[in-house]
């Protein structure tokens, strides 16, 4: 699954968190969280976890359609 890179960075960066912060926050690897900055494919568990850490849901992070 790909997420919306703009969307994933503008939301860590809403909380001041490093992507290390990210990562240890949502217990994710630190290239699981620099994957989905990078629009890579990342598993749904993934995103559910990186969402929850960032305080936004997955559908929050999706792209938009073109």
């Amino acid at each position: 699954m790909r997420l919306d890179k703009t969307k994933v960075l503008r939301s860590r960066e809403r909380l001041g968190y490093t992507m290390r912060d990210v990562a240890a926050q949502s217990g994710l690897t630190e290239n699981t969280v620099v994957r989905a900055e990078h629009d890579r494919d990342i598993r749904p568990t993934s995103a559910r976890k990186l969402a929850a850490a960032l305080g936004v849901t997955v559908a929050d992070l999706y792209r938009e359609p073109y």
